[in-house]
């Protein structure tokens, strides 16, 4: 199966969509509360259910759609102003969602953590986080790869020693956009840029 996010730029509106493996489903109209849905990106628990990260353009703000049913639970997840940019969202084995995104009110990389919204700051700097493409080992642990706007580096973060450590991977050139990031079963990152 798939599950498609995106904006759409004519409605201004997060749209989803769905293959079962034979048709796609319909459009569904996830959020259309002003101007939403920029930097989207989706994930699928264990128990099949699509949750999606993005941008309210007309809040500032950052937020969270769960498809409860038919329906969509829509949640703000950081409501501080200018929250949300460049989001990646992942879903850990528990089945928590971990959403890395760029806070640009102080310039920061986050973290949001599921069942109470909780953030923590990864790296702080300015333009740091846009980019950000993160994933999850089996044990829950961040990996994320994001760039540095202003200087246009590379950077890569985990958590997976208890703490956060940041690594500059790149700063030869205009790099650090266009990320993706990926991890090997002993946990090594692969980055492509």
């Amino acid at each position: 199966e798939l599950h498609v996010s995106h904006y759409d730029y004519g409605s201004y509106d997060l749209i989803y969509k769905h293959f079962d493996g034979v048709v796609w489903g319909d459009s569904e109209i996830v959020d259309s509360d002003g101007e939403v849905g920029e930097f989207s990106s989706i994930g699928v628990d264990s128990k099949g259910v699509p949750h999606i990260a993005y941008y309210d353009s007309s809040n500032g703000v950052l937020k969270m759609a769960e498809k409860a049913g038919t329906e969509w639970d829509v949640m703000v997840v950081d409501g501080e102003s200018t929250t949300g940019y460049y989001c990646s969202l992942a879903i850990s084995p528990d089945d928590r969602v971990h959403i890395s995104y760029h806070a640009d009110y102080n310039y920061d990389l986050c973290l949001a953590s599921e069942d109470v919204w909780t953030t923590e700051t990864v790296q702080s700097g300015n333009g740091l986080g846009r980019p950000s493409s993160m994933v999850l080992d089996d044990d829950g642990n961040a990996y994320i790869a994001y760039g540095d706007l202003l200087a246009k580096d590379l950077w890569f973060a985990t958590n997976a020693g208890g703490s956060w450590v940041t690594e500059l991977v790149d700063s030869e050139g205009d790099v650090g956009s266009r990320i993706s990031l990926d991890i090997d079963g002993d946990r090594n990152a692969h980055i492509s840029y």
